[in-house]
């Protein structure tokens, strides 16, 4: 869920913030996603209190011979405020930097205007709850050329009570969920590895793995990867698992991992950094990792290695 208590077009970009979001009285703005089928928490914005559930809409939608689903599923928004809200609903285009971010655009899209929501405008009593309904246009679903859409669902709510003199009308609220939906066909996941590097570790910092990946594929997917390093003649490596972002098409994401609890000693230590699309191995990096005795970590002698794509 993304929160502004600000006066603010609801256009602007808003920003969504991965696993507990707590807000209090000011916008907060945080990377990620939220995990699939999430509630996003209660957002405070003096008097205004909202819950969305789920705070992510991610599904498969099935494509048959003439037949293609259109049923994208449903936010629910309990208003928890002790005045009733006015709720107006609307779609726009959403994009993500190479840090995870994930931004709803300024503009609609072809994709946004194809994602349909019902109802578009209503008022929320106290402590009453409403269902959104999102369906994609029956032309846009049964396109074999689409493989996925994503969009963003806002909720523009803001008390439905005339303001009396002298007294205080919270400003208007955005609340903004993500919507990633993908048709049945042919997915092309094609996850590469940009780039691998390492930072950290000199001045009491922890040290942190960086790898860079670009989806060149038709949809969105979730890369991940593991690391596997070993000092020259020891047979065990050992590995840690890089977290996992999602990748939309033709973006580049930088996944980290915290090298802290590795404890490598100070040399030089053969890695290797296998990559993961939607869990099915795409690629792989060579690379050796030198740590100096301040603590630094370097990597040097990169070797990019990609596997059949899935």
């Amino acid at each position: 869920m993304i929160h502004s208590s600000e006066n603010r077009n609801p256009v602007r970009a808003v920003r969504l913030c991965a696993g507990i979001l707590l807000v209090a009285l000011v916008i907060a703005v945080a990377p990620g996603l939220p995990a699939k089928g999430a509630q996003a928490p209660v957002a405070l914005a003096r008097g205004i209190s909202v819950m969305l559930a789920p705070a992510v809409i991610e599904a498969e939608l099935t494509r048959f011979l003439w037949h293609a689903d259109t049923a994208a599923g449903a936010i629910a928004i309990t208003n928890f405020a002790s005045v009733s809200l006015s709720v107006n609903v609307k779609t726009y285009g959403v994009e993500h930097d190479a840090n995870g971010h994930i931004d709803a655009m300024t503009v609609s899209t072809e994709e946004s205007k194809a994602l349909r929501v019902s109802p578009a405008a209503f008022v929320l009593k106290p402590g009453g709850s409403a269902s959104v309904k999102l369906t994609v246009d029956p032309a846009y679903a049964a396109d074999r050329a689409k493989n996925s859409l994503l969009a963003a669902v806002s909720f523009a709510t803001r008390p439905a009570i005339q303001a009396r003199a002298g007294s205080y009308i919270a400003a208007e609220s955005v609340f903004v969920a993500p919507v990633m939906l993908r048709f049945s066909g042919k997915w092309v996941r094609k996850i590469s590895v940009v780039g691998v590097q390492a930072t950290g570790g000199g001045d009491g910092s922890s040290p942190t793995l960086m790898v860079t990946v670009r989806n060149d594929g038709n949809t969105y997917a979730r890369a991940s990867a593991v690391l596997s390093h070993r000092m020259p003649g020891m047979k065990t490596a050992t590995e840690l698992p890089v977290p996992s972002g999602v990748v939309f098409p033709g973006k580049v994401r930088v996944l980290e991992a915290n090298l802290k609890d590795t404890r490598m000693p100070t040399g030089r230590w053969a890695a290797e950094v296998r990559l993961y699309a939607d869990g099915v191995a795409c690629a792989g990096v060579q690379c050796m990792m030198e740590v100096a005795a301040s603590g630094e970590v370097r990597v040097s002698e990169v070797k990019l290695a990609s596997l059949p794509q899935p």
